[in-house]
């Protein structure tokens, strides 16, 4: 069973390599209340949770972060983190099933704000 994030009092890792999707849903999730800690690369997003000291409770990754696979990265942190709740998001029907089989929620792009915080909220 997963767990339902409430607002304000969980952290969200977003890792988008688009800066414009990934200021749309940075700008979202804060309005909602979520603490966001945002990366345009999975070396970024590396090294953002490593230094962080506290609990980050959900992961939304692109499926593509250029040279790297978001897909690599929501399993290296789960490694490091295995409390961590995953959202991939991707344009390719295959991403779906990577989720799935992965035990993480997926999110097809594009998608609405009111599809994300679904998502999120779930």
């Amino acid at each position: 069973m997963i767990a339902t994030l409430a607002p304000a009092t969980k952290t969200i890792l977003l890792v988008e390599q688009d800066p414009s999707v990934l200021k749309f849903i940075r700008t979202l999730l804060e309005k909602e209340g979520f603490p966001v800690l945002s990366a345009t690369t999975a070396k970024q997003a590396l090294r953002i949770e490593a230094e962080f000291s506290g609990t980050i409770h959900l992961l939304i990754v692109a499926m593509t972060l250029g040279a790297a696979s978001g897909v690599d990265l929501a399993r290296k942190l789960r490694q490091r983190r295995p409390e961590l709740q995953v959202i991939l998001t991707s344009s390719y029907q295959d991403g779906q099933m990577l989720a799935a089989n992965n035990g993480w929620r997926f999110l097809a792009k594009p998608f609405s704000a009111a599809a994300l915080l679904d998502r999120v909220k779930a």
